[in-house]
């Protein structure tokens, strides 16, 4: 069958100390996407070969932007870096969500080292040109705008996306209604919510 692969590579991985930490957040990950976002995929996260690798199978791309936010929320302050790649996926018959290969991982095996020497942090394969040039541009400005928040603006954004007034932040956070406003402009959320809109309306109009 054909879907996409979502591959994600940790930045700087041999700098990584607290291996149990990482370890904990991911597992948190992964259950936490399964719960959400089950139907989407065509297998499960699954580490690959340690807690710095992990992948998983899609059957659209409908959920991508909120896969990242979820991923991001609860994996911060580690940053990865993401190959998403279309092709043909084998998948055996005599066990649910076995994964035995095809083209995709080919071209994520041949991809992923150029990633890390170019230092790149989104790279498709299998995608037509256009679409993926576009995917690159919305991926790119998220994670200029994202990847930097400390954990009190993560917190505050994701109250911003569910439409929070800066009182409400302030009484749930504990904090001044100034503060929550000054700490969601940092995290430049009027640009983070305006760049989420348009990257969820394009993935839901792209039909592949």
């Amino acid at each position: 069958m054909e879907g996409f692969v979502l591959y994600a590579d940790l930045l700087e991985s041999r700098k990584l100390k607290d291996f149990f930490l990482i370890s904990k957040k991911q597992e948190q990950m992964f259950s936490s996407l399964n719960e959400k976002f089950h139907s989407e995929f065509l297998f499960p996260p699954r580490t690959v070969k340690g807690v710095d690798e992990f992948e998983l199978g899609l059957r659209s791309l409908n959920c991508l932007l909120d896969l990242f936010i979820e991923m991001n929320a609860i994996l911060h302050p580690y940053i990865f870096r993401y190959h998403l790649s279309f092709g043909n996926i084998q998948m055996s018959e005599d066990f649910e969500n076995k994964v035995l290969g095809g083209e995709v991982f080919h071209k994520i095996n041949d991809n992923i080292e150029f990633m890390r020497k170019q230092d790149l942090l989104f790279l498709t394969s299998g995608i037509p040109s256009l679409q993926s040039g576009l995917l690159n541009s919305f991926f790119n400005a998220w994670m200029m705008l994202t990847s930097d928040w400390t954990v009190r603006q993560n917190e505050v954004m994701q109250m911003k996306r569910k439409a929070y007034a800066h009182k409400e932040i302030a009484e749930d956070l504990n904090i001044s209604v100034a503060g929550a406003q000054k700490i969601a402009e940092q995290a430049n959320w009027k640009q983070v919510l305006f760049i989420e809109k348009e990257f969820r309306n394009f993935l839901n109009e792209w039909k592949v």
